[in-house]
């Protein structure tokens, strides 16, 4: 049952007073005054959705907790499913609100295409340092099991969950891996503070029984003490990876207090890295040609629900021709130039030339301005003058 809309404002700057002594009139402070107050005005404020207050009853726990629960910008609107991503500490925490600073991030990474849109679900605590620390295992049992079932039962859900947890949270995120199931697809701890060695040992205890899941536990610190982190590194590495894929690296400009937005952005980026176009990392191992490329989209679209229209592979194959030009990768370039609809193609092929020839890599020029000259036969450009001003100087 819905119980509570809210609303975050982000940003909002009120009016300023202004007060200057000026030895004048009367009526010259008057005019300027009235002045000041037409040319201020407030900026408006940036406002993010929240979402909505649940309450479900826990048996695990023998009592009532409550759940926020933000759903996607287009949810009513579609008939698709989503991934899910669990926050916990969702009451207030230190400088800020671990739920809000999540929901904030999530709605930017989602607007410009980082992230598939998502389900983001706070789950708060009333005595978070007991849940996750000192009597862990009912809490563990609320949010690998009944908080999943729960969201799932009630709203369109993919097979893939995220949880994440920051301080004593993240030391639980990173200890709450279920021995017998499949509860999440990443554990994202950030900045993880563990109490005490036997805790860590607990840990340790935990991995060495772990079953077959393929389960991903990814810690991300700022510049902070590493060796419980690494204890922890050095038990995960004795196991499978098809048991348990770990990874640990630190954000060495960031403090404890600063890296849950930094470690947010990059773990969620990570996880879902196949929902972006291949990186240029991804273009150093394997050779996307077309056919790859519209594999690539075609397992996208099956694995996230979306559908891949014309606008979009169009930006695809200019996307994917800058990357391999940049790479001088020209073999694989030139046949998404060839498919490009973008207005500024002539222009940046043309500039890659220009950078090429700048360089000293005449070759890559001639072979852009070869190209050129069969896709522009109506260009203001005498391609047919630089390629021979070129090979000319080439040859030499």
């Amino acid at each position: 049952m819905k119980l509570e809309i809210m609303k975050f404002t982000m940003i909002k700057l009120k009016n300023a007073t202004i007060c200057k002594y000026v030895a004048t009139s009367v009526i010259f402070l008057s005019v300027l005054f009235t002045q000041l107050s037409r040319a201020e005005s407030a900026i408006p404020p940036l406002t993010v959705e929240l979402g909505t207050k649940y309450q479900i009853s826990s048996k695990a726990l023998e009592q009532e907790r409550t759940l926020f629960v933000r759903l996607p910008k287009n949810y009513d609107k579609s008939k698709k499913s989503y991934p899910v991503v669990y926050v916990l500490d969702a009451n207030s925490f230190f400088s800020g609100n671990i739920y809000q600073e999540a929901v904030a991030l999530i709605t930017r990474i989602e607007a410009t295409a980082g992230i598939p849109e998502t389900i983001v679900v706070g789950i708060q605590s009333n005595e978070w340092y007991k849940d996750v620390i000192v009597e862990s295992e009912p809490f563990e049992a609320f949010v690998n099991r009944e908080v999943p079932a729960f969201i799932d039962g009630k709203f369109r859900t993919l097979p893939n969950r995220v949880l994440v947890g920051h301080s004593y949270a993240g030391a639980f995120v990173s200890g709450a891996l279920p021995v017998d199931s499949k509860s999440f697809n990443l554990f994202l701890s950030l900045s993880p503070i563990y109490p005490s060695l036997a805790f860590i040992e607990k840990v340790q205890n935990r991995y060495a029984n772990l079953k077959p899941l393929s389960a991903r536990l990814h810690i991300i610190d700022g510049d902070e003490n590493p060796i419980d982190k690494l204890m922890l590194k050095e038990a995960a590495s004795k196991l499978d990876k098809n048991v348990l894929s770990f990874e640990y690296h630190s954000m060495p400009m960031d403090s404890h207090m600063s890296v849950f937005t930094v470690g947010l952005n990059h773990g969620l980026r990570k996880h879902f890295s196949d929902y972006r176009l291949p990186a240029r990392a991804d273009l150093k191992t394997k050779n996307f040609d077309i056919a790859e490329l519209k594999q690539y989209l075609k397992n996208r679209d099956l694995k996230y629900g979306t559908v891949s229209k014309n606008e979009f592979i169009q930006d695809a194959f200019t996307s994917m021709a800058h990357k391999y030009t940049s790479m001088n990768r020209l073999d694989l370039a030139i046949p998404y130039w060839q498919l490009s609809k973008t207005r500024f193609k002539e222009y940046f092929m043309g500039g890659y030339a220009d950078r090429f020839v700048k360089m000293g890599d005449r070759q890559s020029a001639i072979i852009l301005w070869q190209e050129m000259r069969k896709l522009f036969p109506n260009s203001d450009k005498d391609y047919q003058s630089l390629l021979k001003k070129h090979r000319k100087h080439n040859v030499h």
